[in-house]
């Protein structure tokens, strides 16, 4: 009798409602209880990377047939199957042509000759933060660095008038045609280079600047495949030399490092100009006030001159010059250095210094110096651009300000460590004989940084001295595969220290005069590479490499941005007007009369900035006296057939007829500049947002 009415009780609840539904996998639902009565309707969503298979919901209705109320059939929840869209291209560099596009799908990059990769080699395929979407995540770029295919450079005025001889020396791993002008003392010289190794170009002593201001001493080098070059000024107690720098159209913010002056020496800077510049000047001087065509100015004033294609000019102080700030309106080259002074200041002999400029844009944050070899001391200074930067120096903490700069020095004998928080530029001085008793005397010399450097170097010592030596350095990890005209490069004089959590390793190694290969058994494996030789009173340094930067200008305007901000514009050529099929481009193979359809953007851009396209211009890389010729300038179509098609906060498009400029180089270079604004600030702002009056260009 019991069980009976037990069986009553159930079939009366069924004809009334149904039970709580069945459970689906990967979805919740919006209910709360276990019973619900007829007509009622519970809502299933998945959950994320899950997708909704069939009716978003059931409803509790009554079957007919039997009395009884039911669910109506629900849905199921399938993962979802994510797909990325098309994957990016990169300027001067490519992926595989097939790929798959869902999640944890990965690709590699490669670069182009000449270039190397930066960043993650590998994309993949992510699922985006919001859970609803697929990502790809950062490319890579393919970048050049101190290899090049144009150079500009002048020399500054040396303490004993005219030296031995003035040389450049060239090497690449190709055969190269080159092209050296110098229209200012009529020098013209065309050569042909070997590959995988060093060739000297004897340049005319007259090429040096003596006199202040304007003058045309500027030497432009070309060539037609990638090369590494040098110059040495030689004198038989005052010498020195400098990497030469590739022209690119980042080359248009520098500080000065210069040194203390001595009686009868000069602290100096040599500007020179690749085509007509506008050049702005923020002095910075330890004392005292300097005359600039006929005005006199004191530290922390401001000037500005004119310059013409391949016209330099210099400037002169009987005090340091270091910290002051240069700007052009276009790619100009600096050296910087003294005519003949003591390190430190009161130690003699004195000897020339000189070094062409990294341009700001291309500082680190992390470098690495250890002592000359036979040296006593390690001395150098760190120069700074921005305000409270926090600088680490061997355990040593300073803070620097915009134009400010530490002189360090110790006579440990160790590797020291150089980390900021925003890039700094690190020269290396080697100090007068009577530091230390020994041989050698002044030599100003850049210090690479830890990252991008180079695989290989070839070079040729560059003077007649006695002793020569190389310091590199390298991630300790992979020293062992150094190796020197095919020799295991010896660890026996190697200094060690931690940057971060890498170790990294400072190899100083004698040098036998002549022409040598510096390599890595691994052609991935970057490292920094500085030389440097000593005799009696005399003595040489200078980088073999710099690292890899990206090439491309970017104006700031009087924003909250910062110069030294990286925010990169990238270029990008196609031959559809859909953007769809990129062509390699600098220098474009194409057709003449081919339209070019070109995408220029601002590379991980975020929401506090916007950009501008001023201008792109055309040029060649060989015989580029014809100057360049515009296609936009200050936002307005220059040619009749350039044609602007959309420009957004972050992005323009425009296309245009290719053509042939005459002269050595048959291929097309084109370079485009823009001006990134701060969203943030209103007259910044305003400056993107300004449309130009073409009608009056």
């Amino acid at each position: 009798m019991h069980w009976s009415q037990y069986v009553a009780v159930f079939c009366l609840i069924s004809s009334l409602g149904c039970f709580a539904p069945v459970a689906v996998a990967h979805a919740h639902m919006d209910y709360n209880s276990t019973f619900y009565a007829g007509g009622s309707m519970v809502t299933y969503t998945c959950n994320p990377t899950y997708e909704l298979v069939g009716p978003p919901s059931i409803t509790c209705i009554q079957d007919p047939a039997k009395s009884v109320y039911v669910w109506t059939p629900g849905p199921n929840c399938l993962r979802k199957v994510y797909e990325c869209g098309p994957l990016p291209k990169i300027t001067n560099g490519k992926h595989s042509d097939t790929y798959n596009r869902t999640v944890n799908s990965t690709v590699a990059y490669t670069c182009d000759r000449d270039f190397k990769l930066i960043g993650q080699e590998t994309v993949a395929c992510v699922l985006a933060i919001n859970q609803s979407t697929a990502t790809w995540t950062e490319r890579p770029s393919c970048i050049p660095g101190t290899l090049g295919r144009q150079f500009v450079f002048g020399i500054p005025d040396i303490y004993l008038g005219r030296p031995e001889y003035i040389k450049m020396y060239i090497s690449s791993t190709y055969a190269s045609t080159v092209f050296i002008n110098a229209p200012g003392i009529g020098f013209n010289q065309n050569i042909t280079t070997l590959a995988n190794t060093t060739t000297a170009v004897t340049i005319p002593d007259s090429i040096i600047a003596t006199s202040a201001g304007l003058s045309n001493k500027a030497v432009y080098v070309a060539t037609d495949k990638p090369v590494s070059a040098y110059v040495m000024v030689r004198n038989a107690t005052t010498s020195d030399g400098f990497l030469l720098l590739p022209i690119t159209a980042g080359a248009n913010e520098f500080v000065v490092p210069s040194y203390d002056t001595v009686e009868g020496s000069l602290s100096e800077f040599l500007v020179t100009a690749l085509e007509d510049s506008q050049v702005e000047v923020r002095l910075r001087m330890s004392t005292g006030n300097i005359t600039i065509g006929g005005q006199s100015y004191i530290s922390g004033q401001n000037f500005s001159f004119v310059m013409n294609k391949l016209q330099t000019y210099l400037v002169q102080h009987q005090h340091d010059l270091t910290g002051t700030h240069i700007t052009s309106s276009k790619p100009v080259s600096v050296v910087s250095g003294n005519t003949c002074t003591n390190v430190p200041k009161d130690i003699t002999a004195c000897d020339f210094l000189a070094e062409q400029l990294l341009p700001v844009r291309f500082w680190q944050h992390t470098y690495l110096c250890a002592n000359l070899k036979t040296r006593r001391n390690n001395r150098f200074r760190v120069l700074s651009l921005m305000d409270n930067n926090a600088v680490n120096i061997g355990g040593t903490q300073v803070s620097l300000n915009n134009g400010d700069f530490y002189e360090y020095v110790s006579s440990n004998d160790v590797a020291t460590a150089v980390v900021s928080t925003h890039p700094v530029l690190v020269l290396q001085f080697a100090e007068g004989s009577y530091a230390d008793n020994a041989i050698g005397d002044p030599s100003m010399i850049t210090v690479p940084s830890t990252d991008n450097q180079e695989s290989e170097y070839f070079y040729e010592t560059p003077t007649s001295v006695s002793f020569h030596y190389a310091s590199i350095t390298i991630p300790t990890d992979h020293a062992s595969g150094l190796r020197m005209d095919g020799n295991t490069i010896s660890r026996s004089d190697e200094q060690i220290t931690t940057i971060n959590i890498t170790m990294f390793s400072i190899i100083r190694v004698s040098v036998v005069a002549g022409k040598h290969h510096i390599y890595h058994v691994d052609s991935s494996v970057s490292f920094g590479v500085i030389v440097y030789g000593f005799d009696t009173d005399e003595l040489y340094g200078f980088p073999l490499g710099l690292g890899r930067y990206v090439p491309t200008s970017i104006k700031r305007n009087k924003g909250s941005i910062l110069p030294t901000t990286p925010y990169h514009i990238q270029t990008q050529f196609f031959i559809d007007p859909n953007f769809q099929q990129e062509i390699p481009g600098n220098p474009l193979s194409v057709k003449t009369v081919a339209n070019v359809f070109v995408k220029t953007f601002v590379d991980n851009v975020d929401w506090k900035v916007k950009m501008r396209l001023h201008s792109c211009y055309a040029e060649q890389t060989l015989d580029g006296f014809n100057g360049s010729y515009n296609l936009i300038n200050n936002g307005c179509e220059m040619d009749a057939n350039t044609h602007l098609l959309s420009q957004t906060a972050h992005e323009t498009r425009f296309v245009f007829q290719a053509f042939h400029i005459s002269g050595l180089d048959q291929q097309l270079y084109i370079n485009c500049d823009a001006t990134i604004c701060d969203t943030s600030d209103l007259m910044s702002s305003h400056q993107c947002d300004q449309r130009p009056d073409c009608a009056k260009q």
